[in-house]
Parts: C-alpha cells; sequence; structure tokens
C-alpha cells in the first residue's frame, strides 16, 4: 500500500508545485517569512536537504510555497509536533551552496490549496505486513515496524547495503553490564510517520525501558531520510529521573563481500584522515575523548584480531585539534560513511568496525552527579551508503553530514 502525503497526514504534509511551472494562487493571508540559509563549515554543498523550523499561529491558510528571489522553488511543508498546538511547522527543501555563502528565502501562505503533484522522482513511503518502504531515486530502505532495529534493507538495483535484524541498541549502568533495549519487553514501541514525501520521510518510534536495576526510562529512536542524499540521519534520546546511565550503544552490520587479495578498506576522520586494512578477523577501533579529559592522548586507532589489538595510530599528547569522528567502511563495490554529531567533544566516544561488516558506536559520559549529569542522553550519527569508492560514489563528505548549514527562520521586515 502506498502512502501519500495527503491521504496520510490529513493537511500535515503539503508540496509546492511551483517549481513544476503548475499555477499557484498569489493572495496571501499574512506577511511572508524569512529563512536565512547559511554555510558556516567552508564545504560546498550541492543538492543539500535543509530543514527549517516555524511556527504558525495565525489563521491557517490552504497551503505554503518558498519562494527565492521571488520565484517558487520545490518544498515540502508539514506540521510537526502535533501533540502541542499545531503551530509549527518543517519546511524542507535542497539547495546548493559555496563554502560560506548565505541565501534567502520567503515562506508565504496561500489562501487557495495547489494543484495536486503528479511525480514519478519523489521519496515515497509505502506501510505493509510490518514494514516500511522508502523508496527513492536509486535507492530503497525497508525498516521494521520498530526502529529499535534500526533497518531491514538498503537496496540499490544490484546491492544490499545492509544485514537485516542485525542493529541492537544498548545501555550500560553504573559498574553494570550493557542493556539491550528490546522493545515489546516492557511496553510496544510506538511508531509516528512525521513526514512521508516527497523531499523528505522522518520516522519515530517511542519505548519504555526497565533495567534489571528496576530504573524506567523513556527511549525514541528517529530516523530522517531525505531524497537529495543516499543517507539516513539517526537520532537517539534516553530520558531517565536519575542520572545512571555512563553509556550508550548501538551495533550492526554492513552486508560487505571483500574478494581474495582485496580486504575490507576503512578510513578515518581523525585530526587528519588515516586508512588501514582488515583481512578476515581483524577489526579497528577508533576512539577520542574531549582534549582537557585527561592531558593526555586524546585519540587513538587500534588495529588487529580481538585478542590481541594493537595501536595503529596514536594522536600526540596535548593536541588540541578536534577530532572528526567519521568512518569510511568498504570493499570493491559498496562503501557506508558512518559519521557521529559532536564526536569526542564532551564525551569519549569510539567506532569500532571489524572485517565483516560488524559496526559499534559508543558514546560514554563522563562521571558526574546526578544534579550535573544530563537527564536527557541523545547519540546522533548519519549512515550514507553509496557505490565504492566513495571518492567517485558520494558527492557528500562526512564532514558535510556532521555539518549542516544554519537556518534561521524569522518575520520578514
Amino acid at each position: 500500500m502506498q502512502i501519500h502525503p495527503q491521504t496520510l497526514l490529513g493537511w500535515k504534509s503539503v508540496f509546492s508545485l511551483a517549481a513544476l511551472g503548475v499555477a499557484l494562487a498569489t493572495d496571501a493571508l499574512a506577511a511572508p517569512l524569512t529563512v536565512e540559509v547559511r554555510e558556516t563549515a567552508g564545504v560546498a554543498r550541492f543538492g543539500y536537504p535543509v530543514t527549517g523550523t516555524f511556527r504558525w499561529t495565525q489563521e491557517k491558510p490552504a497551503a505554503f510555497r518558498l519562494l527565492l528571489e521571488g520565484r517558487p522553488i520545490e518544498a515540502q511543508f508539514s506540521q510537526v509536533g502535533a501533540e502541542d498546538d499545531g503551530s509549527q511547522w518543517d519546511v524542507d527543501f535542497n539547495l546548493d551552496l559555496a563554502p560560506f555563502e548565505q541565501r534567502a528565502f520567503q515562506i508565504e501562505p496561500l489562501a487557495k490549496p495547489p494543484s495536486e503533484l503528479q511525480t514519478s522522482s519523489g521519496l515515497t513511503l509505502e506501510r505493509d505486513a510490518g514494514t516500511i518502504r522508502l523508496r527513492r531515486p536509486g535507492l530503497d530502505f525497508e525498516t521494521p515496524e520498530s526502529l529499535f532495529y534500526l533497518l531491514r534493507a538498503v537496496k540499490s538495483p544490484k546491492q544490499n547495503y545492509f544485514v537485516a535484524d542485525s542493529a541492537r541498541f544498548f545501555v550500560r549502568e553504573s559498574q553494570a553490564e550493557p542493556v539491550r533495549i528490546e522493545p515489546g519487553l516492557s511496553e510496544r514501541p510506538k511508531i509516528e510517520i512525521i513526514k512521508s514525501g516527497p523531499l523528505c520521510a522522518a520516522l519515530k518510534s517511542y519505548s519504555g525501558l526497565a533495567t534489571g536495576f528496576g530504573i524506567q526510562y523513556q527511549t525514541t529512536v528517529r530516523l530522517d531520510f531525505p531524497r537529495s542524499k543516499s543517507w539516513v540521519r539517526v537520532e537517539w534520546t534516553v530520558e531517565e529521573v536519575r542520572s545512571k546511565i555512563e553509556a550508550l550503544g548501538v551495533e550492526f552490520q554492513l552486508r560487505l563481500a571483500p574478494a581474495k587479495g582485496r580486504p575490507t578498506l576503512v578510513d578515518f576522520g581523525a585530526p587528519s584522515g588515516v586508512y588501514t586494512a582488515l583481512e578476515p578477523s581483524q577489526r579497528t577501533v577508533f576512539r577520542a575523548s574531549p582534549p582537557a579529559s585527561d592531558g593526555k592522548h586524546p585519540w587513538e586507532i587500534t588495529r588487529g584480531p580481538e585478542n590481541r589489538m594493537l595501536p595503529y595510530v596514536v594522536g600526540l599528547e596535548g593536541d588540541a585539534r578536534p577530532v572528526e569522528g567519521w568512518v569510511h567502511v568498504m570493499d570493491q563495490d559498496l562503501c557506508t560513511a558512518i559519521a557521529v554529531d559532536r564526536f569526542a567533544r564532551e564525551t569519549s566516544d569510539r567506532i569500532e568496525t571489524a572485517a565483516d561488516g560488524r559496526v559499534q558506536i559508543w558514546r560514554e559520559y563522563p562521571k558526574r552527579t546526578d544534579a550535573e549529569s544530563p537527564k536527557v542522553k541523545t547519540l546522533i550519527f548519519w549512515l550514507h551508503f553509496v557505490p565504492s569508492p566513495p571518492h567517485v560514489g558520494a558527492v557528500t563528505s562526512p564532514q558535510s553530514m556532521q555539518s549542516p548549514p544554519e537556518v534561521r527562520v524569522t518575520a520578514s521586515e
């Protein structure tokens, strides 16, 4: 069953057709809003997905449209935060930006709805038999009804990047073994379709978690899928009453098939680039801490068999340069770029990869009192699926994923 934005969410998701040459009403209900987009990382952007959030408390319009220099462009408007007063909206669109470039757009409310969209190039969402499928040009994503199993498949016309049902989410409390979040043991997870295309889709799962200590947590996983990029952004949040969690962890397995004599290749984004090759049974661990945490080596990469890991590259003592926190994992055909948000900024983080495609991401929090420790703990990362090598297959770098342009929506003067 294919789900269209209008039938799934009622009025929650509206796509502007102006860029396709469809006539739209010009009688606005109120003054437009201004969307300012600024590139701050010094990285050129090509067809980059951008999201702006705004509140609309005036009379509910029939639709919105997005203007650039007075000309309508493609945009998706989604009503979000329905549990609140319904006034919060997201606008999603794609744009090109030169390093440090800034551009301004206008959101205009319309008194008349646009014509219905008929296009085959948009992102579509289907829900059937416990599986959600997101189809975008060149790549299809499949997720189970519970996002705590992350992904079931990531399929190009000839390849599948992901091992089904391999994902696990863990929390670790003080002086305890990691506890896997297993939805259904305490509370059946609820899934919400926040956005359903055609430029962006977003899903969220909610669940409760009871640990062996009898402590109850609320946890959510949100997945965002832009049409213009072959990545998924994963945002995992755990909310606790008492600050007992010391670490969050995620594991999953990529589908790799390294050929004989051509091992699994791994690139690392440390303060500078590092690369290595993994033979069967080998793994590598990339770990880093905030520079001021111990005054010693802020990061290191180890490599070897499970029982004989040896230092491969170690950061210099006192090196204050930021650690980027990304890896490429690839064979001769497939590459997955994994990037972690705010890697080793306030926490001790690590990314583990194995020759067979197994990956773990861990975030460890510094020991603090209950009053000092954050009650909400978050781990955000991206999985970007591209042909190998990424220098040819990927238009967007890991640094670009980690540093999206700044977006601000304000009332027009």
